[in-house]
């Protein structure tokens, strides 16, 4: 990962317009095209999206450079999903090889598990931090608040979520059967397999 220095952060400021593309973004950043559109679609920083085939996202530079301090400053919350550089993730696939369907996941250990591995999230999570713990979009993470899936606290219209109640959902079996899991959730399982491997 690039280090940047203030100065870099001022001619940022300085020789980019008030607003970018996507593809302006991947390239500050030093990143792909498919970890620029993972940053943006879980909501690691704000941008506008648009309806249109070209320019889909437009982002305030000033939030870029916000986000790229905050990225050098605490690069653990940045981790991304091994195979979004690459090719898309195979959800089956990693399914099959990590959680083999005949072999349920032992829920009090994923539990565990998850408690230690989110340790560095705040107590009190918004919408954002749901979404980068999970992997699923902010529109999931609004939908299961509605539907009442774990206790939230909506103050000044922000949801404020309590990690232990997330985990508690994330610990279900409600959670252990989406179908369609989300990179960031399969990089968990695959993850506290090593964990209780260990």
């Amino acid at each position: 990962m690039q280090h940047y220095t203030d100065a870099d952060f001022k001619n940022i400021l300085l020789e980019y317009p008030d607003e970018v593309t996507k593809e302006q973004f991947y390239r500050l950043c030093h990143v792909s095209k498919r970890v620029a559109s993972f940053y943006l679609e879980q909501g690691f920083l704000p941008c506008e999206k648009r309806k249109t085939q070209t320019h889909k996202y437009v982002i305030k530079t000033a939030d870029i450079v916000a986000f790229l301090k905050k990225r050098q400053d605490e690069p653990h919350q940045f981790q991304v999903p091994a195979g979004t550089s690459r090719k898309p993730v195979d959800a089956a696939a990693v399914i099959r090889k990590y959680i083999p369907k005949e072999t349920p996941i032992d829920l009090i250990l994923w539990k565990a598990f998850l408690s230690e591995k989110l340790i560095a999230f705040p107590d009190v999570c918004e919408v954002r931090d749901i979404c980068r713990i999970s992997g699923y979009s902010k529109e999931t993470v609004l939908k299961w608040c509605l539907e009442k899936k774990f206790i939230f606290f909506n103050i000044n219209r922000t949801y404020h979520i309590p990690k232990k109640t997330f985990i508690d959902f994330m610990a279900s079996a409600e959670f252990s059967t989406i179908v369609q899991k989300q990179p960031i959730h399969l990089n968990l399982l695959s993850e506290y397999e090593k964990w209780t491997s260990s």
